[in-house]
């Protein structure tokens, strides 16, 4: 049944069909086809009695041409007598699509058949031939032949692409990390921490040394802390004193000094609460976007049910509704962004995963998904006048109110300076210059907060 255009536009919004058996009214379908409907129409959707077979230039019944090819390859003259073929039950006599039915030796005759085939069904549809011929010695000659094709809905049609680039679209992979010297000889103008505890929220204030306020909020673990208009760069020392308060009960945790014109090194923590992320035009966390394509290079309509992302296995989040259309066609595609913030200071791999989870108006829903990776293997150069240390504990000279963070461990100077004394002797007969040396290690032991590990 098909429902021709109404005139030269459209359909009506709305085609009623009654069906009828012997003069009596059976059922009555109202079936709405306006693009302002909530209700799609789907091929092979079922409507009462009326399945969906072609929309628009949309169309399940592909015209196909059977072509068969019937060739003498014997040594006599050949008569076709018989030529049927039989699909899903059907028996076909196709003689007479050759109006010369005798076959010499090498000679070829060809037979063709059209036909609707439904490619949104999924099925094995079979051809069976059978074909006799005869020679003038009456000696008859069978030859059978089968043919199948395939047809279905295709599965994962659903096309996941996903990149990743910075501010001046150089891949993720490409971005260069800063050197490990913050400011060398000079000031910090403004400085970039990231909280990392000990609480899982603080309160934050932290001050110049004339006492003008330069933050004060309330912070979680991960945010960042911006500390900014510390004066000129190569103008006097600017100590930052910062106050973390336990916002439930008003205790000061900790109280934190830092110097910004005294050697920032990235990636340094301060009072095991701060690490210091970037300092005047020197940032490890580079803005990135990643960039989600998303194409049906099926040949059939589908619909986005459930769209999520995972980054390491770790963290989901729902992004179905960042998407433009969740309703794609053959071929389209929709594309959506999503912004981060990438640490290029530091060495590993970030997995970021697409799962999609799809239904096809001819199938069961199916799960789609693709994953970007990126890799960090940068490692921040130290300066010849830091000695490297161990990643394998963490050390912090600024702890007030006899409040230590977790996992913090805290000494004088005098023991930090014996429990290197040994180190300083190694290295004082391996160089000539031992005060040098010494020199080297008093930088070192300067009440500056060092953490180290994960």
């Amino acid at each position: 049944i098909t429902v021709p255009s109404y005139g030269s536009g459209p359909l009506p919004n709305k085609i009623v069909c009654e069906i009828s058996e012997e003069g009596e009214l059976k059922q009555v379908l109202k079936i709405t086809i306006s693009d302002d409907s909530d209700e799609d129409l789907f091929l092979k959707d079922v409507y009462g009695s009326l399945r969906l077979e072609s929309c628009g230039d949309q169309n399940c019944y592909l015209p196909i041409t059977y072509v068969y090819t019937l060739k003498n390859v014997g040594q006599a003259h050949m008569t076709i007598t018989k030529f049927e073929r039989r699909r899903g039950g059907t028996l076909k006599h196709l003689i007479s699509g050759t109006d010369d039915k005798s076959l010499d030796f090498g000679e070829t005759r060809f037979i063709q058949e059209k036909a609707l085939l439904d490619v949104c069904a999924e099925a094995e549809v079979v051809t069976v031939t059978t074909v006799e011929a005869d020679s003038p010695k009456g000696v008859r000659s069978t030859n059978v032949d089968r043919y199948m094709v395939v047809t279905g809905p295709e599965v994962g049609r659903l096309d996941i692409e996903i990149t990743c680039e910075d501010e001046n679209r150089h891949d993720c992979d490409d971005i260069q990390p800063p050197s490990f010297n913050c400011n060398v000889g000079g000031c910090a103008d403004h400085v970039l921490f990231s909280y990392i505890g000990p609480l899982i929220s603080s309160s934050v204030i932290c001050t110049d040394e004339s006492g003008v306020v330069l933050v004060s909020k309330n912070i979680i673990i991960g945010e960042r802390v911006n500390l900014s208009g510390l004066g000129s760069q190569n103008g006097p020392s600017v100590m930052v004193d910062c106050q973390l308060i336990n916002p439930n009960s008003g205790e000061l945790v900790q109280e934190i000094k830092i110097d910004t014109c005294d050697g920032l090194f990235l990636k340094e923590v301060y009072g095991g609460s701060f690490r210091l992320e970037g300092c005047d035009e020197k940032n490890c966390l580079a803005p990135i976007k990643y960039t989600y394509t998303l194409e049906n290079i099926g040949t059939n309509s589908l619909e986005i049910s459930e769209l999520q992302r995972m980054r390491d296995g770790r963290f989901t989040v729902d992004l179905l509704d960042n998407v433009g259309t969740t309703k794609l066609l053959a071929d389209e595609t929709t594309t959506f962004t999503e912004a981060e913030e990438l640490d290029v200071c530091a060495k590993g791999e970030i997995i970021t995963t697409i799962q999609a989870k799809v239904n096809s108006p001819n199938g069961k829903p199916y799960l789609e998904e693709n994953e970007h990776a990126i890799t960090t293997d940068n490692v921040l150069t130290i300066p010849p006048t830091k000695l490297p240390i161990e990643p394998s504990f963490e050390t912090s000279t600024v702890v007030k109110n006899n409040v230590e963070p977790k996992g913090v461990q805290t000494g004088t100077m005098s023991q930090i300076q014996e429990g290197y004394s040994i180190v300083a002797v190694l290295f004082a007969q391996l160089l000539q210059n031992a005060s040098e040396v010494l020199g080297y290690f008093s930088e070192c032991l300067m009440p500056r907060n060092y953490w180290f590990g994960f």
